[in-house]
């Protein structure tokens, strides 16, 4: 059973994304790592400066509008442009709209090209079919915006079918006509190869035209190429220095890259300033770095408000982040129904790992059925722990049929994408020949591959394969060492594995005092059979036997639903081995460990039935109970529910099947019975 990955944490950066839209292209890094804060006082001023290129104050009365009523058709093209903004009156898009068309029949310079435009990109007068004729019409009188506007038109479609290629031509004619906006969309088509030949370093000289005149996001691209060093030479000095100059010029994108640029210089304190400029702004990257910055330099608590907002915002990777923090519960109350929503919400908006996080929520939530779907949409859309976390599920058969070659290719595939848990899984399936031909070289191979990137489980599984020299040449030694290199990162059964080697000095002498201590180290790691295996050694093995000790171990055991924990437990306080006697609690812990599973456990409860010692006596359910113990391979099982059957004790008497089941248990290696079935 899988879980959802980990809280993002602040990382290094990552490559870039195109953001299509009309409105507002932007590139986007990852936050980087921070460290030491070393305060940088300039970023001071860049702040002042990019908050007030982006606040508007919507009390002022805009100059253009007496202009405008005195007939001033320049003045109406200017409000028009104020109304669609919001830049000092409240937002308009039918005043907007008149003035545009207004400006277009006065003849007015631009006028038919803001009209296109406008009916171009405007959500509620959308009108492509309008706005195409315009821009042609301005475009053949070499109006730059004109050009632009058609050419981005042609881009994303509208009327007509997408075309890039169409598209590049004309946004050439904007840039040469020396409309900015168009310098800056060639940039992003000849960065992409979209429509034209991809030429990074053409893509940056076309940024920095457009940046040196004055458009903020070419700034912000550009300074991604500087950072990355593509198409230009790495330069990250200078990639900071234009995404301070696009923030100044009101970019968010270019606030959120700059704040990330000063936890990698390590001035994290600075960086929350940009993160919360551009968040305000509604730019959904910087509301995610705002709340990874929360998460890990400032209160958890505070990571909700930016995480809900970048969701909000149709980020989808903000709603996933949401979702971890309400799933670990981290600064916030743990919420596995509000988890589940915000998971949901994200796969919907196309951040996969969502999807993944999502169906793991489901499966371990119980909800078994509905949890294959998104996470099969997660490995199909490449998130390949999704794969790997299919596999397992039709390894299991649990949610869907068994099916053993299918959750083989599942790993396969996960492995092949570089998911080292996908690797993992394939060794064991090659070791122990689970929808494949038992191939111990193979499953060496896969396990060295996963060991070397990290993956404890897999050291842990190479060590038993070097140990036993099973596809590889014997060599206990490096078992040991991959052991303790486990062991030592935490990794519980590692740990248990260790204290084995260390009790019975498997490449290494023997050493029981290493031994108990591995076992302790499982056992506190979360491993119960480190649990048992050190009960076992404090009780029976140790040079100075410690039965209470031992208990303590026992109990730790059974609470990690250790079911042999459990019974042993029950041993201890049915014989008063190392705690007071108390036969009502060992007929507990009994059915704890009957119930997970030990069928040692089912048959000692049903011995407690048969005499009514800390239970009520009840020959028909310790019938029941000796019958599950028996069907579990437990001889002492076989041996009472022989007897019971024998005796016409809780059911139907039967001598022959009940000297039968005694004879089973004989033949599983119980004395005492065989000294039964000669009475019998």
């Amino acid at each position: 059973m899988g879980y959802p990955r980990g809280a993002a944490l602040v990382a290094g950066p990552a490559a870039s994304m195109l953001v299509v839209a009309l409105a507002a292209p932007a590139r986007a890094l990852e936050p980087a790592v921070p460290r030491a804060d070393q305060p940088v006082a300039e970023e001071t001023l860049v702040l002042e400066q990019a908050s007030r290129a982006m606040k508007r104050d919507p009390t002022r009365e805009p100059a253009h509008d007496e202009a405008c009523r005195r007939g001033d058709q320049r003045a109406c093209l200017e409000l028009a442009r104020d109304y669609e903004r919001g830049a000092g009156v409240d937002p308009d898009p039918h005043a907007a709209a008149a003035l545009y068309e207004t400006a277009c029949e006065k003849g007015v310079e631009h006028g038919c090209a803001a009209q296109g435009l406008f009916l171009a990109r405007n959500g509620e007068l959308y009108d492509p079919v309008r706005a195409r004729p315009l821009l042609e019409r301005a475009c053949r009188k070499h109006d730059g915006l004109g050009c632009m506007g058609l050419g981005m038109l042609t881009y994303f479609g509208g009327d007509k079918q997408p075309d890039p290629a169409r598209a590049a031509p004309l946004l050439r004619r904007a840039c040469d006509a020396r409309e900015l906006d168009g310098c800056h969309w060639l940039g992003l088509l000849t960065e992409r190869g979209d429509g034209v030949k991809r030429d990074l370093a053409a893509a940056a000289r076309i940024y920095d035209r457009a940046c040196r005149g004055g458009e903020p996001q070419s700034c912000n691209n550009l300074g991604t190429l500087y950072f990355w060093g593509h198409g230009v030479t790495l330069d990250k000095p200078r990639a900071h220095a234009l995404w301070d100059d696009a923030c100044k010029k009101g970019n968010p994108m270019g606030c959120t890259n700059a704040g990330r640029a000063l936890l990698d210089a390590g001035s994290a304190t600075q960086a929350r300033g940009f993160f919360e400029l551009a968040c305000a702004a509604d730019e959904a990257g910087g509301c995610l770095s705002l709340g990874h910055w929360q998460q890990n330099l400032g209160a958890p608590a505070d990571a909700e408000e930016p995480f809900e907002h970048a969701c909000d915002l149709r980020e989808g990777e903000g709603c996933d982040e949401l979702g971890l923090l309400y799933w670990n519960g981290r600064g916030v109350p743990k919420d596995i129904d509000s988890a589940l929503t915000a998971f949901k919400r994200s796969c919907e908006l196309g951040y996969w790992s969502g999807c993944y996080d999502w169906g793991v929520t489901l499966e371990n939530d119980g909800e078994l059925a509905a949890s294959v779907a998104p996470i099969q949409k997660a490995c199909d859309q490449g998130v390949m722990l999704g794969c790997t976390e299919l596999g397992t599920i039709a390894y299991l058969g649990k949610a869907m049929p068994r099916d053993l070659t299918l959750s083989t290719q599942l790993w396969e595939k996960a492995c092949k994408g570089e998911e080292v848990s996908g690797c993992r899984e394939l060794a064991i399936a090659y070791e122990l020949g689970n929808g494949v031909q038992v191939d111990f070289a193979k499953a060496s191979a896969l396990y060295q591959k996963a060991c070397a990137a990290g993956d404890d489980n897999a050291c842990t599984g190479l060590a038993g394969l070097f140990s036993d020299g099973r596809g590889v040449k014997q060599d206990r030694a490096r078992a040991l060492a991959l052991l303790k290199h486990s062991c030592d990162a935490n990794y519980a059964p590692a740990c248990t594995n260790l204290g084995v080697v260390y009790e019975h000095g498997e490449g290494t002498p023997v050493n029981l005092a290493e031994a108990v201590a591995a076992y302790a180290k499982g056992c506190d790691a979360g491993d119960a059979q480190g649990c048992a295996n050190a009960a076992t050694f404090l009780r029976d093995l140790a040079p100075k036997k410690d039965p209470k000790r031992a208990v303590v171990y026992l109990d730790k055991g059974c609470k990690l639903d250790g079911a042999e924990c459990c019974l042993e437990l029950g041993e201890a306080y049915e014989t008063g081995s190392g705690v007071a006697k108390n036969a009502v609690r060992a007929a507990a812990l009994y059915e704890q460990g009957c119930l997970g599973g030990e069928a040692d456990a089912c048959s000692d409860l049903g011995r407690l039935r048969m005499a009514g010692e800390g239970v009520a006596r009840d020959y028909a359910r310790a019938r029941a109970l000796t019958e599950q113990a028996c069907d579990g391979q437990s001889s002492s099982g076989c041996l009472r529910l022989g007897a019971l059957i024998y005796a016409g004790l809780g059911g139907p008497k039967d001598r022959v099947k009940g000297k039968s089941l005694v004879l089973k248990a004989c033949e599983m290696g119980l004395r005492e019975a065989c000294r039964a079935s000669d009475k019998m």
